[in-house]
């Protein structure tokens, strides 16, 4: 479990990073929306508690639900979606060139030579 650290600012006093936040504070940290937060807590991907009215989420759940995705993009191959599409988009300019070429063969043939 992570302890919280402390940082020192110019002043040299000390500030410590909380352990929980509020859903607001936590979903500006993720960049994500209000409704896809929530949806990560339903999907239990960030740990969340009631503090009264208050709904807090904990900072070591949103580090480790980044470490989670960092992970998940290490470990893909790569975009075969991508490969797939430049594939298709190559065919089709071989194609497209092969009959450029064939036009500019039969244009030439076809001219009349003085």
């Amino acid at each position: 479990m992570r302890t919280p650290t402390t940082r020192t600012t110019s002043n040299s006093s000390p500030t410590v990073e909380p352990l929980a936040v509020k859903t607001k504070v936590a979903w500006h940290m993720l960049g994500c929306s209000n409704a896809h937060g929530y949806e990560l807590i339903n999907r239990s991907e960030l740990e969340s508690y009631m503090d009264g009215r208050i709904r807090k989420v904990v900072v070591a759940s949103i580090h480790r639900y980044i470490e989670r995705k960092l992970a998940a993009a290490k470990k893909e191959t790569g975009p075969a979606r991508t490969t797939k599409a430049t594939a298709v988009r190559m065919a089709k300019r071989q194609a497209r060139k092969a009959l450029e070429d064939g036009a500019a063969t039969t244009t030439a043939s076809t001219s009349p030579r003085a």
